[in-house]
């Protein structure tokens, strides 16, 4: 899922950049929304509620408390990752001082220039998927596109008879596809430790033998080793020598 995040005071502006991005989600068959802001203010500080992965235009001069520089703060305050475009006509105003203070921004585009700004959303759209691995899954009439990296697990759920794929940090969703059907698109780095759990190996913080559980870094426990595994079974296959051991 992807979340385009338009802020600027000028609604004929917010109206063109919708419209463009529009025509790529469309374009490219993304599963997408589009929120607008005409300030940084409380309104704005919602987004960041949400686990999709964001692409900020934001507006620089706006009425109010906060200006676009503030909200680059407020961004990075909370993501490391989203990324952050710089949509104004004041670039000679502001781009030193965006350079100096490392908001580690995608690309800075003058309003008179938004071809630019189509080329640009294209260009990351193409690194994105190709850096971070993205797979795209189709259900029940349900589109996800989704990073392999932020699934922690999977689990079978066999009363409604759907998977559900469990994301960092906090988010949850069901599809109607097998286990096995997964772990061949999803790789080696998801393990059985049952037959009903796939787990992405990246997350095994530990395992206690003793009370066949396994240890995420998230934080999350699962009582999911089976009784009839051997110790020495499943160190090998976590392949990984030196996990505690509680």
């Amino acid at each position: 899922m992807y979340e385009f995040i338009i802020v600027d005071n000028d609604f004929e502006m917010i109206h063109i950049v919708k419209d463009l991005i529009e025509k790529i989600i469309f374009q490219r068959n993304l599963k997408a929304k589009i929120k607008t802001f005409t300030s940084y203010d409380t309104d704005f500080q919602t987004v960041f509620t949400s686990s999709a992965f964001k692409i900020f235009i934001l507006d620089i001069v706006m009425p109010g408390i906060y200006n676009g520089l503030d909200g680059a703060r407020m961004i990075r305050n909370h993501s490391t990752e989203d990324v952050i475009f710089f949509l104004s006509s004041h670039e000679d105003e502001y781009c030193y001082q965006i350079f100096k203070e490392t908001y580690r921004y995608y690309a800075f585009i003058n309003k008179n220039e938004m071809a630019s700004l189509t080329d640009k959303l294209l260009h990351l759209l193409d690194e994105y998927q190709t850096s971070h691995d993205v797979i795209q899954l189709c259900s029940d009439s349900e589109f996800y596109q989704i990073q392999k990296r932020k699934i922690m697990y999977l689990e079978t759920d066999t009363l409604k008879r759907k998977l559900v794929l469990h994301l960092y940090p906090t988010f949850d969703f069901s599809i109607s596809k097998g286990i096995h059907e997964m772990q061949a698109l999803l790789g080696d780095d998801f393990i059985f430790i049952n037959k009903s759990y796939l787990i992405n190996r990246q997350y095994i913080a530990g395992y206690s033998f003793l009370k066949k559980t396994i240890f995420l870094d998230s934080g999350i426990s699962l009582k999911i080793i089976p009784k009839k595994m051997r110790k020495k079974e499943l160190k090998a296959l976590l392949q990984i020598d030196n996990h505690p051991l509680v």
